[in-house]
């Protein structure tokens, strides 16, 4: 990981299609730091600072299929906290 950012990560549950996500607070991470999204989980990764931000992403070949497991959800969490 190159830069600094702020990790959002959050519980989905839905109903009839109905999605909502239960935001968590929400995380900086920098250069060295490794995470993991859990399954059911929404995530959403926003650079802070100047410096580019780049990062080493890995996940199953589902995921990045539009008819794959990846949904965009309406509700993003409220970047302007």
């Amino acid at each position: 990981m190159q830069g600094q950012g702020t990790l959002h990560v959050g519980k989905v549950t839905s109903n009839c299609n109905d999605y909502r996500v239960a935001w968590q607070a929400p995380l900086n991470v920098d250069l060295g730091d490794c995470f993991i999204i859990p399954e059911g989980y929404a995530h959403q990764l926003q650079k802070r600072g100047s410096e580019d931000l780049a990062i080493l992403f890995a996940c199953p070949d589902a995921h990045l299929d539009d008819e794959g497991d990846r949904y965009l959800l309406p509700d993003p969490p409220d970047l302007c906290r």
